[in-house]
């Protein structure tokens, strides 16, 4: 990995500027820090009742800005 993506992993997701949905879905998957994200899947954020695609792909291109992508 990137000497940057591994500065910011141990940090919380709270540096990411998250809508209030995005927060949510995250906590529910208990995504506490930016490497939890590497245990979760799309498709476990869509399965999220108001969690869609349109609010999947802005978090994709939020995380994307630190160089971070969520699996598949």
């Amino acid at each position: 990995m990137k000497p940057f993506i591994d500065h910011i992993l141990p940090q919380s997701i709270n540096i990411i500027d998250l809508s209030e949905r995005q927060a949510f879905a995250l906590r529910l998957l208990n995504v506490c820090n930016i490497e939890d994200i590497y245990t979760i899947t799309k498709s476990d954020l869509i399965n999220i009742r108001g969690f869609g695609r349109t609010s999947l792909w802005d978090l994709m291109d939020k995380l994307a800005e630190y160089g971070i992508k969520i699996p598949n």
